[in-house]
């Protein structure tokens, strides 16, 4: 690592230097960016900024589709109306809320597409109406996890953007929840474990429930980018094949996902050795790209990957050397998921996150991530008790019924549809009084 080091910082050229800057730039909206990628960026800080576009909706196209990390999808009347009168509520709540957008980057597959992470914070000074009840505020300083969204533009308008998926549920100060039950976290209002990790998560996680997340912010990068950019595509690579990663991960290493954790460095190598996915699916590949370094956390690298592969040969489990299945010529399509990697100054990772869908309708996985949604993508299915939380399967099971009662919408997405028409001028009942055309506040970017 040393030597690597070395290598990175005495032999990178001056064109090669000047090339990542500018892949930086380009993430961040450079003047150097073509037209269309510099007016894309520019829509989406133009959405943020307006409340998801709640605030313009003219930035919204008619077809307009938002896909929503419980496995909802709005169309642009259901969004308007239903979402925003959801919205209300909670905003009242927490008056001087601050989305903290930052890191809005292209995808690197495709211009029409913007990536955005958000920190939120504010204070819990204003009552909040939460399904039928009212809940006094503290007071307190809130920070919620770290979310990381997109919006996809076609001729100046957005006709689709994900919202709410976690990046990192342990960043901030509400469990890993957030909007409305971030606020109640903070009241000490906590739910019960099994309303929202599945059941054999609940479990799992007792066994590590001593291990305290590792809470470092470094504000500087310890290493050059190109080392940190080779450190991290090195241990995506070592996922789920004979490579040996230990040596790359510090002895306290830690590691989350989702719904598990934090785990420690033998569980995490584990976790992607008991499979042998390398040799069942030759052409395996998890895509990675995106790779950027975190605004907040400087040591921490970013990445979105996508697993492909054909399940040509058999699947096995290299630490008992059980057989999980024949092959079945199936194709594995992933959705985005979001990982990281964070680096001390010897080059060695001693934190990561992983499993992170971004998008629930993307591939043939179910909206599942990590191991659960290869296995799913793969034909041969998950035990929902281990990878789904119990409301997350009532969910799935009333977005289908729907499904069966209520015509699909001409559109590649599919989604929830509530009524035909756009709704212009909303007019929402809220605490007995009508509200006619309610203004959310527009949010300020915090660098």
């Amino acid at each position: 690592i040393l030597l690597l080091f070395v290598l990175s910082t005495a032999y990178v050229s001056k064109y090669q230097l000047k090339q990542s800057k500018f892949h930086i730039n380009k993430r961040l909206g450079s003047t150097k960016e073509n037209e269309l990628s510099t007016n894309n960026i520019a829509i989406a800080k133009d959405f943020l900024t307006n409340r998801f576009g709640l605030n313009k909706k003219e930035l919204l196209d008619n077809k307009y589709i938002d896909s929503q990390s419980n496995y909802q999808q709005y169309d642009k009347s259901t969004y308007l109306t239903t979402y925003l009168k959801q919205q209300l509520s909670f905003y009242r709540a927490i008056p001087d809320y601050d989305l903290r957008f930052y890191d809005i980057q292209l995808d690197d597959l495709d211009e029409s597409t913007v990536w955005y992470k958000l920190r939120p914070t504010g204070t819990f000074s204003g009552n909040l109406s939460y399904q039928g009840d009212v809940y006094l505020p503290n007071n307190k300083v809130v920070e919620f996890p770290l979310i990381l969204g997109s919006v996809t533009i076609k001729d100046n308008k957005i006709i689709r953007s994900t919202s709410n998926y976690l990046a990192d549920r342990l960043v901030g100060n509400t469990g890993g929840f957030i909007e409305a039950k971030g606020l109640l976290f903070s009241s000490d209002l906590k739910p019960s474990p099994f309303s929202y990790l599945p059941p054999l998560a609940v479990f799992k996680n007792l066994i590590n429930i001593f291990r305290k997340p590792v809470s470092r912010v470094a504000v500087t990068s310890p290493l050059p980018e190109p080392v940190l950019f080779s450190l991290t595509k090195q241990l995506i690579a070592s996922l789920f094949t004979s490579i040996d990663s230990s040596e790359l991960l510090t002895d306290d290493f830690q590691a989350t996902s989702p719904y598990i954790g934090p785990i420690d460095k033998k569980q995490f190598i584990n976790e992607f050795k008991k499979l042998d996915i390398a040799k069942a699916l030759p052409d395996f590949n998890y895509n990675p790209r995106n790779l950027h370094i975190d605004s907040y956390e400087r040591d921490r690298v970013f990445a979105i990957i996508q697993s492909t592969g054909t399940f040509t040969n058999q699947l096995t489990n290299p630490l008992n050397n059980q057989v999980i299945s024949e092959p079945n010529n199936k194709k594995l399509i992933g959705a985005p998921e979001a990982i990281s990697f964070s680096f001390n100054k010897e080059g060695l990772c001693y934190k990561a996150s992983y499993g992170y869908v971004l998008d629930r309708q993307a591939g043939n996985v179910n909206g599942l991530g990590g191991v659960d949604g290869i296995l799913e993508g793969l034909g041969l299915g998950t035990n929902w008790l281990d990878s789904r939380p119990i409301s997350e399967a009532f969910t799935l099971l009333s977005i289908a019924i729907k499904k069966l009662q209520t015509p699909t919408l001409p559109t590649s997405n599919p989604v929830s549809k509530i009524e035909n028409k756009v709704v212009s001028k909303p007019v929402i009942k809220i605490d007995s009084k009508v509200v006619d055309k309610p203004v959310i506040p527009p949010v300020v970017k915090v660098d």
